[in-house]
């Protein structure tokens, strides 16, 4: 029965979304949190998306680079300005043949600044001084469509101590904006539909809505974190009933550097804390989860990456805590600009203070991503 359920994290989803995009491992990748519905463990420390945008645009979901465009200057040299030229001022003739140039103030004292110049031919010239814009140049506010289906196997469908094995499908399409706010801030908002299809377990089949709003900064140049919140709501897709309601909110922290082995390689670290409040409320918990992966890209379309993970759940409503640990590997291929094609398997181990939870799973699976840039 539903009320069974035992509510969790999956590590698939992860890597359906994170080995499609290898290059936004980092960013916030949509899990569902169901025992009885897929193999699961806590959230992991990677997005979305920036992409959301996250795992949105490679060129702006990557939250390791800003890419906001430099401001244009906006306030013109007052000098490149044509001066304006006024009519030569007649002046009567000195009757005291003292020289006095036209313009100038016979009372005045000898090496007196003048305050205008003469021309006999042009007359006065006077410079017109420009007021200076201090208009900030508009907000820019990309916005995104993407587009997700993964295929994937694995041995413990249900994260269970009595393993079952089955397949799963799963489609995703959302709409992210993410408005470039600074050189070094973006924020993200996204809307998101998915549907979950087993092969045995088909009575399980659900739906899910998922929105998701954030602000990415740039701390350092290789260090980057994330605030945002999370609403999910799960589906049966046979009666249309809910049985999940979650909001979260969560901090993130990400750095990529470079190794000794080329400039072709790259290594990424990534924190997450995330706190679930859900309903029912024996789901809500506090999920704590670090990562790194290594990324190597053997040519210019054909890329590689192998992750670690670790994740700790503390259930705050009741007495429950999973941890379990995760190695995988993906393959990326990239047929478009926007477009890509994945392989992917991971290994997992972990167990639970509730008896009935075992993560012990093995996965392979293919994923086909695409993205278009609206406006």
């Amino acid at each position: 029965p539903p009320e069974s359920y035992a509510l969790e994290l999956s590590e698939w989803e992860r890597l359906c979304v994170e080995q499609s995009n290898p290059e936004q491992s980092n960013r916030e990748v949509l899990r569902p949190e169901i025992s009885g519905l897929v193999s699961m463990g806590p959230e992991p420390a990677t997005w979305s998306p920036q992409a959301a945008v996250v795992a949105l645009d490679p060129e702006t979901s990557n939250p390791e680079t800003s890419t906001t465009p430099q401001s244009e200057d906006l306030n013109p040299d007052p000098l490149n300005e044509s001066p304006q030229v006024l009519p030569p001022e007649t002046t009567e003739a000195d009757p005291g043949g003292s020289g006095t140039e036209p313009g100038a103030d016979s009372g005045s004292e000898p090496g007196a600044e003048k305050t205008e110049l003469g021309d006999p031919e042009l007359g006065i010239l006077r410079l017109r001084e420009q007021e200076l814009s201090l208009r900030r140049p508009p907000i820019q506010v990309p916005v995104y469509l993407f587009l997700n289906a993964s295929y994937l196997t694995n041995s413990n469908a249900r994260a269970s101590e009595e393993p079952v094995d089955d397949q799963l499908l799963r489609t995703t399409l959302s709409l992210t904006a993410s408005p470039i706010l600074t050189r070094r801030t973006t924020a993200f908002a996204t809307v998101q539909g998915n549907l979950n299809r087993y092969g045995e377990l088909s009575r399980l089949d659900y739906n899910e809505l998922r929105f998701q709003a954030g602000v990415r900064h740039t701390l350092l140049p290789r260090l980057t974190g994330e605030l945002g919140w999370i609403n999910r709501q799960l589906y049966f897709q046979e009666d249309g009933d809910r049985f999940l309601g979650d909001n979260a909110v969560y901090a993130a922290f990400s750095r990529r550097d470079a190794t000794p082995l080329g400039p072709k390689t790259s290594l990424t670290s990534s924190y997450r804390v995330q706190a679930n409040f859900a309903e029912p409320k024996t789901s809500d918990r506090v999920v704590n989860s670090l990562s790194t992966t290594f990324s190597y890209d053997l040519s210019p379309k054909l890329a590689t990456t192998f992750t670690g993970l670790i994740a700790l759940t503390d259930y705050t409503q009741q007495n429950r805590q999973d941890f379990y640990g995760q190695a995988s590997v993906g393959l990326t291929y990239t047929l478009a600009r926007n477009t890509r094609l994945s392989l992917f398997g991971a290994l997992t181990r972990g167990g639970s203070s509730d008896q009935r939870v075992d993560f012990d799973n093995a996965l392979l699976g293919v994923s086909f991503s695409t993205n278009l840039k609206l406006f």
